[in-house]
C-alpha cells in the first residue's frame, strides 16, 4: 500500500514539474519579447508590468529549481529520465 501511495506522489511530482517547467519558459519568453514594446508604448507602466512579468518567472525558476535538487537532477539526462519515468 505504502509504495502505491509513494507511486502516486512521484506521479504528481512529474507533472508538477513538467507544468511548472513549460510555466518557466512561457514566462521567459514572455519577459525576453515584451520588454521593449512595453517600455516603448507603456512608459513607466510598462516597465512596470514586465518588472512583474520578471518577478514571476523568478519565482517559477526557484520552484523548479527547489524540485530539482530534492530529486538530485543536475542535468539533461537526469532530468528527462526523470520526465519519462525512467528514474
Amino acid at each position: 500500500m505504502q509504495e502505491l501511495v509513494k507511486k502516486e506522489i512521484s506521479i504528481e511530482d512529474k507533472k508538477d514539474f513538467r507544468r511548472k517547467g513549460i510555466i518557466l519558459n512561457v514566462l521567459m519568453l514572455a519577459a525576453l519579447i515584451s520588454a521593449f514594446p512595453l517600455h516603448r508604448f507603456g512608459g513607466y507602466i510598462g516597465l512596470g508590468i514586465w518588472g512583474l512579468i520578471a518577478v514571476i518567472n523568478i519565482i517559477y525558476a526557484y520552484r523548479v529549481q527547489k524540485i530539482k535538487k530534492s530529486y538530485d537532477l543536475h542535468n539533461y539526462k537526469e532530468i528527462s529520465e526523470f520526465i519519462e519515468c525512467k528514474k
